[in-house]
């Protein structure tokens, strides 16, 4: 009968010991820091793609904060391509989701030639700070190639 009484005691004192093990751990943990002071998202970047013998895809990307929002417009031309976009973007960790806005067209003539393929609030592509640039993770909207190496996925910061 000690025997049972002496291990319910140990048990009793174990859980006692782990539970405020992990609320200390919960309350003393440092926070996250903001992965929008960590990375500088806001400039101009370009990525081009190449598909012999002569297609040329060129993205231009431009990132803006404003009042602690993303504003984003993506043009990309090449080969019977012709796209303009405005995007805002969520902080996902150290990357940013770019999601769909609208469309911006520079005239009406381009608006009427305009597939229509993504809609308010799609998740185009998840961009990711890498050594050499920003990597880019397709989403609802695809690269131009069909099989896209790793560094052919690179945004690379011009201003």
């Amino acid at each position: 009968m000690n025997k049972l009484v002496l291990g319910s005691i140990v048990i009793v004192i174990v859980l006692i010991v782990a539970t405020s093990g992990i609320f200390a751990w919960q309350y003393f943990a440092k926070p996250e820091t903001n992965s929008q002071n960590a990375f500088n998202w806001e400039g101009y970047y370009q990525l081009e793609q190449f598909a012999p013998p002569d297609e040329v895809w060129e993205y231009s990307l431009f990132i803006s904060s404003n009042g602690g929002k993303w504003k984003l417009r993506l043009d990309v031309d090449g080969y019977q391509t012709m796209v303009r976009i405005n995007a805002t973007a969520n902080n996902i960790g150290n990357s940013l989701d770019v999601v769909f806005d609208s469309y911006n067209t520079d005239s009406e003539d381009i608006d009427f030639m305009v597939p229509k393929l993504w809609k308010k609030g799609d998740v185009l592509f998840t961009l990711t700070p890498v050594q050499s640039g920003i990597a880019v993770e397709w989403k609802k909207m695809e690269s131009n190639l069909l099989k896209p190496k790793p560094q052919e996925n690179i945004f690379k910061k011009v201003k």
